[in-house]
């Protein structure tokens, strides 16, 4: 097993938060989105995998993006009955 990093954060209200991590990857490990986001930033890609963040972030974003999944879904529904040829080209791609 490799190193693990425990952290503690001190807040200004005085509460004590301590975090794990068990050799978590640094920003600039996460490929970068190249042009436009298609369901992840490059921040949800370091938030998940475990970037300088906290475990509740890393689940929140999860759940952001399992939302954009679901929307995604959705409009790859409409494509088949609007411009059912690019709905197969996206289809062709995920296939992949």
């Amino acid at each position: 097993m490799g190193d693990v990093g425990v952290g503690v954060c001190f807040s200004a209200g005085g509460g004590i938060r301590v975090g794990m991590s068990e050799e978590a990857p640094k920003r600039g490990a996460v490929p970068e989105v190249e042009e436009s986001r298609a369901l992840m930033t490059t921040r949800d890609r370091e938030k998940i995998a475990g970037v300088e963040t906290h475990r509740d972030e890393r689940y929140r974003t999860a759940s952001r993006v399992r939302a954009r999944v679901e929307e995604f879904r959705r409009d790859l529904e409409w494509l088949d009955e609007h411009h059912p040829k690019l709905a197969e080209e996206v289809r062709g791609v995920l296939d992949e």
